[in-house]
Protein backbone atom coordinates (compact mmCIF):
# COMPACT_ATOMS: atom_id res chain seq x y z
CA UNK A 1 0.00 0.00 0.00
CA UNK A 2 1.47 3.54 -1.09
CA UNK A 3 0.09 7.04 -1.27
CA UNK A 4 -0.11 8.40 -5.01
CA UNK A 5 3.33 8.66 -6.32
CA UNK A 6 4.95 7.61 -3.46
CA UNK A 7 8.59 6.03 -4.02
CA UNK A 8 8.30 3.36 -1.24
CA UNK A 9 5.61 1.07 -0.11
CA UNK A 10 4.54 -1.32 2.77
CA UNK A 11 2.57 -4.82 2.57
CA UNK A 12 0.34 -5.33 5.08
CA UNK A 13 0.51 -9.08 6.05
CA UNK A 14 -2.45 -10.18 8.07
CA UNK A 15 -1.12 -13.09 11.52
CA UNK A 16 -1.24 -16.65 10.18
CA UNK A 17 -4.29 -18.58 11.10
CA UNK A 18 -4.77 -18.96 14.97
CA UNK A 19 -2.35 -16.26 15.45
CA UNK A 20 -2.89 -13.38 17.47
CA UNK A 21 -2.15 -9.61 16.02
CA UNK A 22 0.03 -7.52 17.35
CA UNK A 23 3.18 -8.21 19.24
CA UNK A 24 6.31 -6.74 20.90
CA UNK A 25 8.81 -7.72 18.01
CA UNK A 26 10.21 -5.31 15.49
CA UNK A 27 10.52 -6.31 11.91
CA UNK A 28 10.55 -2.99 10.18
CA UNK A 29 13.01 0.14 10.38
CA UNK A 30 12.28 3.42 8.42
CA UNK A 31 15.34 5.73 7.95
CA UNK A 32 14.99 9.12 8.69
CA UNK A 33 17.11 12.55 7.59
CA UNK A 34 15.79 14.37 10.90
CA UNK A 35 15.27 12.16 14.27
CA UNK A 36 14.55 14.78 16.12
CA UNK A 37 11.52 16.26 13.74
CA UNK A 38 10.10 12.91 13.47
CA UNK A 39 10.61 12.14 17.20
CA UNK A 40 8.75 15.10 18.46
CA UNK A 41 5.75 14.84 15.61
CA UNK A 42 5.04 11.26 16.70
CA UNK A 43 5.23 12.32 20.14
CA UNK A 44 2.98 15.30 19.94
CA UNK A 45 0.54 13.34 17.45
CA UNK A 46 -0.16 10.88 20.72
CA UNK A 47 1.92 7.59 18.86
CA UNK A 48 3.25 5.45 21.67
CA UNK A 49 7.08 6.36 21.30
CA UNK A 50 9.96 5.59 23.61
CA UNK A 51 10.86 8.61 25.58
CA UNK A 52 14.20 9.34 24.98
CA UNK A 53 16.37 8.71 21.50
CA UNK A 54 18.67 5.82 21.80
CA UNK A 55 22.30 7.57 21.39
CA UNK A 56 25.98 6.43 21.59
CA UNK A 57 27.19 5.66 24.78
CA UNK A 58 22.81 4.90 25.72
CA UNK A 59 21.34 1.72 26.54
CA UNK A 60 18.21 0.43 24.58
CA UNK A 61 16.33 -2.84 24.28
CA UNK A 62 17.06 -5.17 21.38
CA UNK A 63 15.39 -4.72 17.84
CA UNK A 64 13.69 -8.47 18.03
CA UNK A 65 13.65 -9.10 21.73
CA UNK A 66 13.23 -6.74 24.12
CA UNK A 67 14.81 -9.01 26.50
CA UNK A 68 18.20 -8.12 25.40
CA UNK A 69 19.65 -4.72 25.88
CA UNK A 70 22.02 -2.69 23.50
CA UNK A 71 24.90 -1.06 25.07
CA UNK A 72 25.85 1.26 22.19
CA UNK A 73 23.36 1.79 19.82
CA UNK A 74 24.70 3.71 17.02
CA UNK A 75 22.95 5.34 15.20
CA UNK A 76 20.70 7.20 16.40
CA UNK A 77 17.30 5.73 17.09
CA UNK A 78 13.77 5.14 18.92
CA UNK A 79 10.88 2.77 19.07
CA UNK A 80 7.74 3.43 18.28
CA UNK A 81 4.12 1.19 18.69
CA UNK A 82 1.07 1.22 16.80
CA UNK A 83 -2.51 0.88 18.30
CA UNK A 84 -2.17 -3.17 18.05
CA UNK A 85 1.14 -2.95 20.05
CA UNK A 86 3.71 -3.71 16.96
CA UNK A 87 6.86 -1.84 17.41
CA UNK A 88 8.72 -0.44 14.53
CA UNK A 89 12.16 1.41 14.63
CA UNK A 90 13.14 4.82 13.48
CA UNK A 91 16.82 4.94 12.56
CA UNK A 92 19.00 7.86 11.35
CA UNK A 93 21.83 6.91 9.20
CA UNK A 94 25.25 8.72 9.65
Amino acid sequence: MAPPGAANTIALVPPSEGASAGGDEAYCAFATEDIEADHSTLRASGVDVDAEIARTGKRRSGLVSTDVSIGDPVPSQFFFRDIDGNRFLIVQPD
